[in-house]
Formats: C-alpha cells, structure tokens, sequence
C-alpha cells in the first residue's frame, strides 16, 4: 500500500512538474524506469539515458536539490538491477538553507547507509552514482575532504565504503543520467517528508 502511494505520488510529480513527459502518470505508477541503454525520452530537448549495470551490478543513481537562500532542500535516490526494475527508492527532506554540496553528500550518505543494511540482494555490486564530481572526489578521497562542515558525514561514507570495498563504490554520472533522481530530490525539497520505500 505504500509503496503504491509513493509510486502514484512520483508518477504524478513527473507529469505536474513542467517536464514535459510524454507517459501518463498511471505508465509512469507501473514502471518508474526512466531509459535504459537503448531507450531515449526527450525531456526539455535533453536526451536522457539511464545506462543498466551488468546483471552482476545494481545501480543505486542519487542527487541532492538546494537553491539556498534559506529554501528547503531535499535528497532522491533509486536503486535499480540490470533490466531497469526498481529496487528501493527515497526521497528526503533535509531543511532549510543547505547548500547543493551538502546535499549531495547527504544523498551519497543515504544510499551508503541504506546498501551497507540492505537484506536483499547482498550478493551484488552496488555502484552508487551521483552527478557531483566535487561529492564523489571527496567521498572516494581523491582532493581531501573538501568541505569542512561536512566532514564527519564524508567520513562515515569512507568508512562504509571501507567495509564494503568489493561491494559498494561511489562514481560520477552526468546530469543527463540523473534527471529521475533529481526530482526525487525535489519532491523531498517540496513535501517536507521522509519516504523510503523497498520493492525486493
């Protein structure tokens, strides 16, 4: 029953936000893949595309939504397997007056913690991914810490992704294969609530 209230919400967030998607939202409840290898939708002249892991792999795409200037923010996330199926899905509220940086590590964090607790399937491979390159070289330790204020959340994230190091990495995607996720995050931003939701 929740699951299917969520769904139903961000099927009709897609179709309210401006976006132009061609799907209704009853297609949209069914299936919230948004492309997958050779599949392209033309969103804002934008082509996007959603590339599957190896059937080995999940892919768990993250993002943080922030304007600053003391509007609310808010986290996404959706984990998916090979074919496109959703696994586990979330959307956040933060706060008020975070900053972009901020929210992304908060989305990398949440995925982390979620995947490193995750009872299904823990045989796989998870790739988290997020389109901030700053997030994802600070998590992985490539320039520091990078944010000072943030500094025991990125901390946390290195030590889960220590403990987990055959199991979970964190990599950068471009926007253009983030764009579900980032309204995820928005709709975080916007309903003030906290839903995660697990499909498997």
């Amino acid at each position: 029953m929740v699951a299917e209230m969520v769904r139903w919400r961000v099927a009709w967030w897609f179709r309210n936000c401006g976006l132009g998607s061609p799907m209704s939202p009853a297609i949209l409840m069914l299936n919230l893949k948004v492309g997958c290898v050779n599949t392209s939708i033309k969103i804002r002249n934008i082509g996007i595309r959603w590339c599957c892991p190896a059937e080995s792999e999940l892919k768990f795409n993250v993002d943080g939504s922030s304007r600053g200037n003391s509007d609310p923010a808010g986290i996404g996330g959706i984990l998916r397997n090979h074919a496109g199926a959703t696994l586990c899905m979330f959307s956040s509220f933060l706060g008020d007056d975070i900053s972009s940086a901020c929210a992304e590590i908060y989305a990398i964090h949440k995925a982390c913690e979620l995947c490193e607790k995750a009872s299904c399937p823990v045989s796989k491979r998870i790739i988290i991914e997020s389109d901030s390159k700053s997030a994802v070289s600070w998590v992985n330790g490539v320039n520091g810490v990078g944010n000072v204020r943030l500094m025991d959340v990125i901390l946390d994230i290195r030590d889960i992704l220590s403990r987990n190091a055959s199991r979970i990495k964190v990599q950068f995607v471009s926007i253009s294969g983030n764009v579900s996720v980032d309204l995820l995050a928005k709709l975080g931003a916007l309903s003030g609530l906290v839903q995660e939701v697990w499909g498997c």
